[in-house]
């Protein structure tokens, strides 16, 4: 098993590259939670709870009709930035790591950087939905989700309200 898992890491991994000029690159990188805290409605209150860190892995796909979501319109200009960075709308999918996709079309922000003369993908940000994620491609990540927590199911039910911190690993 664990020779299943190291040969999945480092197929993922050699998968991470760096931008090309239209930024169509797709890849994918693994996160994995350190440590993840938040909020579950039980009884008709919310109590704070740790929640177990998961791992997943992040992939950037191609925007197209099967990810609406991916709707092209950044928090951030287009434009080089004042750090010689600069910033690229993209779509990317989340999904626990060996389970279900919880982010199925992610509308995010990729800031580029030059390392050795290449463009690089240095930090992805998608805010402004649920869930959020934050990311380095070999670094932090951020990892929030808020579903509309006033609004009960029809059982009374309110999603938890997590937000879980860990590192991500690839090639920058």
């Amino acid at each position: 098993m664990r020779r299943v898992i190291t040969s999945l890491i480092i197929t993922v991994f050699s998968q991470v590259s760096h931008a090309n000029e239209d930024n169509a690159t797709l890849y994918s990188i693994i996160c994995k939670g350190e440590q993840s805290t938040g909020f579950d409605w039980k009884d008709g209150n919310w109590k704070q709870v740790r929640f177990n860190p998961r791992t997943y892995l992040i992939s950037k796909l191609k925007a197209d009709d099967k990810h609406p979501l991916c709707v092209k319109k950044s928090i951030f200009p287009p434009v080089l930035g004042a750090e010689s960075k600069t910033y690229f709308d993209q779509c990317y999918q989340m999904k626990i790591f060996g389970g279900k996709i919880i982010g199925p079309g992610l509308d995010c922000t990729e800031i580029h950087k030059m390392v050795n003369n290449t463009d690089t993908v240095y930090r992805v940000i998608c805010y402004g939905q649920s869930p959020s994620i934050m990311f380095e491609v070999d670094g932090d990540f951020v990892y929030t989700s808020a579903n509309a927590p006033f609004l009960p199911d029809n059982s009374g039910q309110k999603d938890s309200l997590v937000i879980e911190i860990g590192k991500c690993a690839g090639v920058p």
